[in-house]
């Protein structure tokens, strides 16, 4: 299982990308959530509030759900940060099963 992480300026715009992801089927599922992020941003410290996602998929859509990421976002330079996570089998077999 693929995990990617990429926080929005607003819950609506996460909303949006997440089910166009699943619409595209390169997801299965989305979480969003809100943070609090701090950081640096052209010699400036920002201090704002965001609403993450984190979508689960597989290596093999993982790239078409980055690319989509970047295309939909409204950030110059979104966080889109991707890593390997395992699973249980369960979960895992439905995965597979919805990326078809």
């Amino acid at each position: 299982m693929i995990m990617i992480y990429c926080p929005f300026p607003s819950k609506g715009e996460a909303r949006k990308v997440a089910k166009l992801l699943l619409n595209e089927k390169s997801i299965v599922c989305a979480n969003i959530f809100p943070v609090n992020s701090i950081y640096r941003w052209k010699d400036k410290i920002e201090d704002t509030e965001e609403h993450a996602l984190i979508a689960k998929t597989n290596k093999t859509k993982a790239e078409s759900a980055i690319k989509t990421l970047k295309k939909e976002h409204s950030y110059d330079t979104p966080a889109i940060i991707s890593w390997e996570a395992g699973s249980n089998r369960r979960y895992a077999k439905w995965m597979e099963k919805e990326l078809e």
